[in-house]
């Protein structure tokens, strides 16, 4: 349900992009592949939840620069590899902090997907 959700808002989000703000737009990257989904997925020890796989599966991420596409509170769509890159020094930094190993879960609000 919630897949069919992000898919008719990324739907709305794309045509008024479009018609009001095209140079943004141009700044959403092409969907992301299953298979690269897949590999980061299994690189980071978790199932990402069926929001975020639908979100990648319609634009894996935004280009950097001026007119990119933000959030309102001014982060950016982030694309697999940077998911997996801000995942990945999160979890380095917990490992030296304490010890123990990067976290099993993993939430679409957190950090690790919005960057500013």
């Amino acid at each position: 349900m919630t897949s069919d959700l992000v898919r008719d808002s990324w739907t709305r989000i794309d045509a008024w992009l479009g018609e009001h703000a095209p140079r943004t737009f141009a700044t959403l990257r092409p969907p992301a592949g299953d298979e690269e989904i897949a590999a980061a997925q299994q690189e980071l020890g978790v199932t990402f939840p069926p929001d975020l796989v639908a979100s990648l599966q319609r634009h894996n991420g935004a280009l950097k620069g001026p007119e990119a596409f933000r959030f309102s509170t001014g982060d950016r769509l982030l694309e697999v590899s940077g998911i997996l890159g801000d995942t990945g020094s999160c979890a380095v930094s917990t490992r030296a902090s304490t010890g123990r190993p990067r976290a099993t879960g993993f939430t679409t609000t957190s950090r690790s997907v919005l960057t500013t």
